[in-house]
């Protein structure tokens, strides 16, 4: 019974023995792919970055934007009583697009104009200067029979009616001046198109009241469009203002583009390390909308000084 013990005993030493040197080998030993293991198959590959890229892939995506964007606004308070334009309509800059209502400073401006195209008072002001000057005349004519307090009235006369001339020619030049503001508060009413665009939202609509420089409808312009990119660090550093690089959409239904970098931010993005950069692309057609998914591929370096309107042929 004791030898058997002693056996026991020397085998549960052996076993922890011999589990203690597995483990070590587990950890110390290479570990041999299998069939399977993809570790054998990307031996010397190297690792993608955080971003998805692998070394060398130079296509960063993006998206397009409009290269311009405006809220438009009324600059009075007012109803709004016509809508000119409907979401997606295409306009050119300067064209009236909404109107509030305005009856009451229509009236004012039409007073102002009928004050400031009348010449009636110079005109009364230049008869009676006239009548004062050729009565001055007359009495400088008589010589010494004239009274000299006559002489002394007929000269204050004329003066006086100079006087009025000027002041009925300045009061002329307030109310043309006053026709030109009435005209411009009566413009505040409207609202007309900054650039040529497309309307991409109404805010607001027919009898809604609108506070001063409150939001009515969205402007934008896609001609050209820009494809805004976070470009890492180290590629950035290649790229300069006026090359031309391969924009392609992500979905293949739009054929690719050439762009033109228009800007690069001076500021690094602490927490990516990535630089803002945007290129310009020719859409004369309206065939890209805003919002685009593209990647650009910055391995196609080109100086151009052209607009990067034409489609890219691969």
């Amino acid at each position: 019974m004791a030898a058997h013990s002693r056996q026991s005993v020397r085998i549960r030493k052996w076993s922890y023995v011999l589990a203690i040197a597995a483990a070590v080998l587990a950890v110390t030993w290479p570990a041999r792919a299998g069939p399977g293991d993809d570790r054998g198959r990307n031996a010397g590959v190297p690792a993608a970055s955080g971003d998805g890229r692998t070394p060398g892939d130079r296509r960063v995506v993006g998206f397009t934007a409009p290269q311009h964007k405006a809220t438009l606004a009324a600059l009075q308070q007012g109803r709004i009583a016509t809508f000119l334009v409907q979401e997606g309509q295409r306009v050119q800059a300067g064209a009236l697009l909404v109107e509030l209502e305005a009856e009451v400073q229509q009236a004012r401006t039409e007073i102002a104009r009928l004050e400031a195209e009348s010449t009636l008072d110079i005109d009364l002001a230049r008869v009676r200067l006239d009548w004062a000057e050729r009565e001055l005349e007359r009495v400088v004519q008589l010589g010494g029979t004239a009274a000299v307090k006559e002489l002394s009235d007929a000269r204050a006369e004329a003066e006086i009616r100079r006087v009025e001339l000027a002041l009925a020619r300045r009061k002329h030049e307030q109310a043309l001046v006053t026709y030109t503001l009435q005209r411009g508060v009566l413009e505040q009413h409207r609202i007309r198109a900054s650039f040529d665009g497309y309307v991409s939202a109404r805010l607001k609509d027919v009898g809604e009241t609108v506070e001063e420089r409150e939001g009515v409808l969205v402007l934008v312009q896609l001609d050209p469009l820009l494809a805004c990119v976070d470009c890492p660090a180290e590629l950035a550093a290649g790229i300069h203002q006026g090359d031309e690089y391969v924009v392609c959409p992500v979905d293949p239904r739009w054929p690719p583009r050439a762009g033109v970098v228009q800007f690069i931010s001076p500021v690094v993005d602490a927490a990516s390390q990535t630089i803002k950069v945007k290129l310009r692309i020719g859409n004369e057609d309206g065939q890209w909308p805003a919002g685009l998914s593209v990647a650009v591929d910055f391995s196609t370096a080109g100086r151009s000084a052209a607009s990067g309107a034409g489609t890219v042929t691969e």
